[in-house]
């Protein structure tokens, strides 16, 4: 939920040890394994403090309803893969097949990140649309069909054609040169590079809307909870919690305000 819902709505505050002791107990019950378990609570807790709630404890009903151990480990393999392929060689490629919903990318992007790895993760379902104004087909028209874009068409140029769905980007893939055209390449980057010319005036950047990389929201969040003393809540999410606390017999956790 962003963060303008979240102030139509009374917040509530969850200690990490409570949540990760709830969706123990929840999983538990359905017979997961316990190391599968913990792999679970660290991923759908670390959704919540970085305040993306639709991959967090919201999703917990649809595991304990659908929950069918057949393959394990997937997620966390293939990353642990892919970090062990490009240590070894430079880079690593990994692709998984019939996968599922895995939470947030982040999740597994950042354990890469944090080991020194630069990280890529995409999804691919043949029957999905894409958002529109991704892409064009072959006449030079807008699609929402990713067949239409590669026989023929291609991508619009850095990113879409309206602000809702993204607009035109800029300042990550500016970083992103800059990192592997600079510092990567032991040359000069950033306020080193030499300017072509100065601009006379200061842009004139309106703080209650600043420019933000990808990760700050995440961040400001994390420091919220970080803050209150724990995950913060909105009440419908509570309510929903309550119910499959219910519906799986499984003590409540105790929440404040």
């Amino acid at each position: 939920m962003s963060e303008e819902n979240q102030l139509d709505e009374q917040l509530w505050v969850v200690s990490q040890e409570e949540m990760q002791k709830f969706i123990i107990t929840a999983m538990a019950g359905v017979n997961v394994e316990e190391n599968q378990v913990i792999q679970l609570a660290d991923l759908l807790i670390e959704a919540d403090l970085r305040g993306h709630h639709s991959h967090g404890l919201n999703r917990l009903s649809v595991y304990l309803e659908n929950i069918k151990v057949k393959e394990k480990n997937n997620a966390i393999f293939c990353t642990d893969l892919a970090i062990k392929l490009a240590r070894d060689h430079g880079i690593g490629w990994v692709v998984a097949a019939h996968s599922n919903h895995y939470g947030i990318c982040a999740h597994y992007a950042n354990k890469m990140a944090k080991q020194g790895f630069v990280v890529e993760v995409a999804d691919r379902k043949g029957v999905s649309k894409i958002s529109n104004a991704w892409g064009a087909d072959s006449n030079g028209l807008s699609t929402t069909n990713p067949k239409s874009i590669l026989n023929g068409g291609g991508l619009l140029p850095l990113g879409t054609v309206d602000e809702a769905s993204a607009a035109y980007k800029g300042t990550g893939l500016s970083m992103m040169v800059d990192l592997f055209t600079g510092i990567l390449a032991g040359k000069a980057w950033g306020k080193h590079v030499g300017k072509g010319r100065d601009l006379s005036t200061e842009a004139n950047v309106n703080p209650e809307q600043p420019v933000l990389v990808p990760g700050d929201p995440e961040e400001a969040h994390s420091g919220m909870c970080a803050k209150a003393g724990g995950i913060v809540y909105p009440t419908h999410i509570i309510e929903h919690l309550k119910t499959v606390a219910h519906n799986y017999k499984i003590p409540m956790f105790v929440f404040r305000k």
